[in-house]
């Protein structure tokens, strides 16, 4: 199994046009995890995970002007799950 990313997805979850720079109330947190597996770590995990914080930086460029982070990720490791 590997993971992939699926760009549509990312490319929908981007921060509305019609939002303006004024954006001193707000903080947004994307939460993510990945599916459990028989291993904690599959193939492509870290590429995922590179996409997910290279959208979050340019997320930060265009809408934090004073260069304060205003979108975070939050990512949680795969669990292994062990059957007895």
């Amino acid at each position: 199994m590997t993971r992939t990313l699926d760009r549509s997805r990312v490319e929908r979850r981007r921060a509305p046009t019609r939002c303006t720079t004024d954006l001193v109330a707000h903080i947004f947190a994307i939460l993510s995890d990945f599916t459990d597996a028989d291993q904690r770590d599959m193939p492509g995990d870290d590429a995922v995970l590179a996409a997910a914080r290279a959208g979050i930086e340019a997320l930060n460029e265009r809408w934090s002007p004073h260069g304060e982070s205003r979108f975070f990720l939050f990512h949680s490791r795969a669990s292994v799950e062990r059957t007895r």
